[in-house]
């Protein structure tokens, strides 16, 4: 018993050591970071770099900005109505180290993606060391050289070198013996496994606002799906002019999950805005990502894989940081909200997508059409928020 006593507390000192080392070792990165973005900008790097510091969550990352990348497509209302082109742009690179529960460092890289474009593999798992003392400059230095190596073959705006190429599918290659999809190197590395989804699961995502102006972009770091939902729901709000109160383009943010065995009352999940939303007895119009919509999934018919999804709860915030709220109750008299698709926006219900693990659910971060029926009428104001979600 002595024995073991001794050995979980040297095992917690480790530890221990490993959490203090990154509060250490991650000014040294983020010096680096910076030294890059400085660099890039003297060279006149066709795009903007930024560097993110997250200690919550033991996390910093060195990414790219957003750019168009010389495409676009018609976008429509939600009844189909052709209302003007919307650009594609790329978004996503990015160089993460983030510090695992264990004080594991898990080295990440994430490539450019678009509506028109995206690598097979969303990342690259580059390395993973067991210590922070372990992130030297050597490693610094060639995990950026790789970053930009990732920008290259990524990026629809290069035609990338024979090199390049090779060594980035070489890279994703390797990065599987941490995920255990490499054939044997899954026997040898699985004991990885573990430690990786620790680490990358504090790993941030990525979105920036590309503005249609010529000002220099914005970086949005983001932390959360709602965070994200909302840099995502503000740039495509643009396109929406009109608001309304009986339907208001959405975005998912939570997604219902629904055994395939259920058949009502299951799956929770939560939007935010895409389009404006005003009561019509209200004098407020709550713009893009202004407000989420809560609900649950009250019907599921596994013949269809359909659903009822209703909406039970909306909660919104005006630019003066005003809180409102409203319940809806389905028995009472007083409007419904249900979700439909809006390629089919008379359609009551909502088709979902069985996941591999036999769940049904909806794409994170899709759109849909929330209509209220009747048309909300007024919101309740609850006091002046905080800060705004």
């Amino acid at each position: 018993m002595q024995i073991d006593n001794e050995q979980n507390n040297a095992a917690a000192r480790i530890r221990w050591y490993k959490m203090l080392n990154w509060k250490v070792h991650v000014e040294k990165i983020e010096k680096h970071f910076g030294a890059v973005c400085e660099n890039a900008k003297k060279e006149n790097f066709f795009e903007n770099l930024y560097v993110s510091r997250n200690d919550e969550h033991r996390q910093i990352q060195l990414f790219a900005g957003q750019h168009p990348i010389g495409s676009s497509e018609v976008t429509r209302d939600a009844l189909g109505r052709e209302i003007g082109s919307k650009l594609h742009t790329e978004h996503g690179a990015a160089l993460v180290l983030s510090q695992s529960a264990l004080g594991d460092v898990a080295v990440v890289l994430y490539p450019y993606s678009s509506e028109k474009l995206s690598r097979s593999q969303s990342h690259i798992i580059w390395a993973v060391f067991s210590d922070p003392t372990k992130i030297t400059d050597s490693v610094l230095t060639s995990a950026t050289r790789d970053f930009f190596r990732y920008l290259r073959v990524s990026s629809a705006l290069f035609s990338e070198s024979l090199a390049d190429r090779l060594h980035i599918q070489y890279l994703e290659q390797r990065s599987k013996r941490y995920t255990g999809d490499g054939g044997m190197t899954k026997l040898v590395f699985s004991h990885w496994v573990w430690v990786v989804l620790g680490a990358i699961g504090s790993v941030a995502s990525i979105y920036s606002v590309w503005p249609t102006k010529s000002e220099p972009s914005i970086p949005v770091p983001i932390g959360s799906n709602i965070e994200r939902a909302i840099s995502m729901a503000k740039m495509e709000g643009a396109e929406f002019k009109n608001p309304s109160a009986s339907e208001v383009v959405s975005k998912f943010y939570v997604r219902p999950t629904v055994p395939s065995f259920a058949d009502s009352n299951s799956g929770d999940f939560a939007l935010v805005s895409v389009s404006p939303f005003r009561p019509s007895e209200s004098s407020s119009t709550f713009d893009a990502g202004d407000c989420r919509f809560l609900g649950k999934v009250t019907g599921f018919d596994p013949s269809s894989n359909k659903a009822v999804l209703s909406i039970k709860t909306i909660s919104c915030t005006n630019n003066s940081n005003q809180a409102f709220t409203l319940e809806l109750h389905p028995h009472e008299d007083g409007p419904n909200g249900v979700i439909s698709d809006l390629k089919s926006p008379t359609e009551p219900r909502f088709q979902l997508v069985k996941e591999d693990d036999k769940t049904y659910s909806v794409p994170m971060f899709s759109n849909c059409l929330v209509k209220f029926s009747p048309p909300v009428k007024t919101i309740k104001y609850v006091g002046q928020a905080g800060e705004r979600f």
